[in-house]
C-alpha cells in the first residue's frame, strides 16, 4: 500500500532522528577518546565524519 506524502515525510524525519540519536553518543565517545590522548588517523577521520554528519542533520532538519 502506498503511503501518503505526510506519512512518508514523517517516516523520513523519524528515521533521520533515530540515526542521529544513535550516532551522537558514538561521536561523543570518539571525541572523549581523542581528548584523552588516544591516537589514530582512523579514529580522527571517523570522529570528523560523524560530527560533520550530525552538524548537517541539525542544520537541515525541518523547523
Amino acid at each position: 500500500m502506498r503511503k501518503t506524502t505526510p506519512q512518508l515525510i514523517t517516516e523520513i524525519n523519524e528515521s533521520i532522528r533515530e540515526f542521529s540519536l544513535a550516532l551522537r553518543p558514538l561521536a561523543v565517545d570518539a571525541g572523549r577518546r581523542l581528548t584523552d590522548g588516544e591516537r589514530g588517523d582512523s579514529l580522527k577521520k571517523a570522529f570528523s565524519y560523524a560530527t560533520h554528519v550530525l552538524a548537517y542533520i541539525e542544520d537541515e532538519k525541518p523547523k
